[in-house]
């Protein structure tokens, strides 16, 4: 079994894993890109479904503007962290 199919495969048993994991993937490649508008879009327009994603995005929200500097910086702590 692919990891394709075995997505598919709980994507079909429980929908709701299904939008958490879009989210989760549009936000991984907004931070990846830094782009700041499609993280604002994001976090603006999530609609709670009672998934851990929730508390994710409540706590992106409340931190905004801190996560936006780290979005938008091109500067990296991996040196320092060993990267």
């Amino acid at each position: 079994m692919t990891q394709r199919n075995a997505l598919d495969l709980i994507f079909t048993n429980h929908p709701q894993f299904h939008v958490v994991y879009q989210t989760y993937q549009a936000l991984i490649n907004a931070v990846a890109e830094h782009d700041a508008p499609a993280f604002i879009t994001l976090i603006t327009t999530y609609t709670p479904n009672g998934s851990v994603m929730d508390q994710v995005i409540s706590s992106l929200k409340h931190a905004q503007k801190y996560v936006l500097n780290g979005v938008t910086s091109t500067l990296s702590n991996g040196p320092i962290e060993g990267d």
